[in-house]
C-alpha cells in the first residue's frame, strides 16, 4: 500500500526521516524524478539518509506502471516527488493518486506563484491538474 505522497524539492531530509516516516511508518521509499534515476551520487545520498528503508527510484514513465503494485502490495511505501512537474506528468498519465497528495517546501523563484510561504507552483501547472 502507498501511506503517503509527497512533493518536497529537498526529497529526503531530516523531516522526511524524523517526522515523516514516524507518521507514515513504511517499509520502503519511492522516489518519482527523471533526474535522480540516473544521479547515483545523490541516490546514495538519499539511501544513507533512509537509513535500514529500502529505497527505489523511478522515472515518472516507469512510476505511471509500478504505483499501482505499490498500492497492492502487504507492504507500505512512501511516494517522494522532487517537483510538482513530476507529481503532474503522473497525474496526465492517466494515474490516480490513492490518497492525499502532500505539498512540501518548493523553491521560490521566478516562474513560480507564491501560494503559502514555502510553498510554490508553476503558474501554469496549478488550474490544470489540481483538483
Amino acid at each position: 500500500m502507498i501511506s503517503h505522497y509527497r512533493i518536497d524539492s529537498r526529497v529526503v531530509h531530516g523531516q522526511t526521516t524524523t517526522r515523516v516516516i514516524k507518521e507514515h511508518p513504511v517499509d520502503g521509499a519511492i522516489i518519482v524524478d527523471d533526474d535522480i534515476v540516473n544521479d547515483s551520487f545523490i541516490q546514495k545520498i538519499y539511501s544513507s539518509a533512509l537509513g535500514s528503508i529500502r529505497m527505489l527510484c523511478f522515472t515518472v514513465e516507469k512510476a505511471a506502471r509500478k504505483l499501482p503494485e505499490a498500492e497492492s502490495s502487504k507492504k507500505s511505501y512512501l511516494v517522494i516527488f522532487k517537483t510538482t512537474e513530476s507529481a503532474r506528468r503522473l497525474a496526465e498519465t492517466g494515474y490516480r493518486f490513492a490518497g492525499t497528495l502532500n505539498i512540501g517546501p518548493q523553491p521560490n523563484c521566478e516562474g513560480l506563484a507564491l501560494l503559502k510561504r514555502c510553498s510554490t507552483l508553476r503558474t501554469n501547472s496549478y488550474p490544470t491538474w489540481i483538483t
